[in-house]
C-alpha cells in the first residue's frame, strides 16, 4: 500500500467590492482556489462610504478567521481599530 498522497489546498480568497445596477456596493468574500471565481460569502451591501467601510473591516476579520493563521498585535492597533468599528 504506500503512503497516501497529500493535497496541498491553496486558499485564494479576497475581497471584492462590486457596484450593482442600483448603484449600492456589495461586499463579497471570492475564492478562487480552484480557477473559477466563486462567491464564498456576502458580507453586506450599502451605498454609503461609512457603511461600506465597516463592511470591509468585518471582511478582512472574516478572512483572518477563515485562513486559520494567527495574528499577533505588538503595537496595539487591532484594539484601535475595533473601538473605532464599535
Amino acid at each position: 500500500m504506500g503512503v497516501p498522497a497529500l493535497k496541498l489546498l491553496l486558499l485564494r480568497m479576497f475581497i471584492r467590492q462590486k457596484k450593482n445596477k442600483s448603484g449600492v456596493i456589495s461586499i463579497q468574500i471570492i475564492d478562487k482556489s480552484s480557477g473559477k471565481y466563486v462567491v464564498r460569502k456576502t458580507i453586506g451591501s450599502s451605498n454609503k462610504e461609512a457603511e461600506i467601510n465597516i463592511l470591509l473591516e468585518k471582511a478582512k476579520d472574516y478572512l483572518k478567521q477563515s485562513s486559520g493563521l494567527l495574528e499577533f498585535d505588538f503595537d496595539g492597533s487591532t484594539a484601535q481599530r475595533q473601538s473605532k468599528i464599535f
